[in-house]
């Protein structure tokens, strides 16, 4: 049995593998510490947001060359 040959509970690795099998690889995004779904939700946000909120301030500096000219 492959638990007993890597030394852990067989529940760990049934556990893992369901973890694997519904998240991919993003199950395991740490140093071999799965995050719960909440808090990769959370992180994957967080990166949105912030490319987000970067490109609203490129678009915000541009937005100048593209109304035209008011005098």
């Amino acid at each position: 049995m492959v638990s007993s040959t890597l030394e852990i509970h067989p529940n760990s690795l049934y556990r893992w593998i369901q973890e694997y099998e519904k998240y991919g690889e993003s199950a395991f995004p740490g140093h071999g510490s799965a995050l719960r779904h909440a808090q990769f939700e959370i992180k994957k946000l967080e990166k949105e947001h912030k490319l987000l909120q970067e490109e609203l301030a490129l678009l915000k500096k541009f937005q100048v060359f593209l109304k035209p000219n008011r005098k």
